[in-house]
């Protein structure tokens, strides 16, 4: 008997820590959800395969990687690549835009702009050099990376969340709301 009370002593805590989590992320995700993303007019256009007012304004949904000093840019950077098949849809479809938005820390900028001007990307790159895309969207979880891939409709609100790169189910989901989007013309 006090083995199965230790047992449960143990376990308890850790089932609740992990239903809290979830309870925090559904919160997460309802508060972000709730408010169109808003772009701030001071990031810098540097590089791309479209012009900035189409990128941000014309396209009827945008898929948005938003990397910030709170991991490593250039290691953001490196993972681009596997954006690729998304970019193919973007350059077949009008309505649908890439946008990577860096927010570099002071250290990291230099080797950031550098690193971006060796690449060639075949989608949208903006940095945000005064950190104001955090303070015009206090919905976005920051220290959450899961919330910094999102797609956006044409009224800038997150209509999902999730990098389609690295999870199946956000990749089945993405497809069916970026067929949604290219029907709703």
């Amino acid at each position: 008997m006090k083995i199965i009370l230790k047992v449960l002593l143990i376990f308890t805590p850790l089932a609740l820590l992990c239903g809290c989590d979830k309870v925090t992320v559904g919160m997460r995700m309802r508060r972000f959800i709730s408010r169109p993303v808003v772009f701030p007019s001071s990031m810098v256009y540097v590089e791309g395969v479209q012009k900035v007012h189409d990128t941000l304004s014309d396209a009827k949904t945008r898929l948005v990687v938003y990397i910030d000093s709170s991991r490593c840019s250039i290691c953001g950077l490196n993972k681009l690549n596997r954006f690729e098949e998304y970019a193919a849809l973007s350059e077949s479809n009008l309505d649908f835009r890439i946008v990577i938005l860096i927010c570099p820390d002071s250290e990291t900028r230099s080797s950031v702009e550098m690193d971006i001007e060796h690449r060639r990307f075949p989608f949208d790159v903006f940095i945000d050099y005064e950190g104001a895309f955090p303070r015009l969207n206090p919905n976005l979880p920051r220290k959450d990376i899961r919330f910094h891939c999102f797609l956006l409709d044409k009224n800038n609100i997150p209509i999902l969340v999730g990098d389609p790169t690295i999870s199946r189910q956000i990749g089945i989901l993405f497809k069916e709301k970026y067929s949604e989007s290219c029907l709703d013309k």
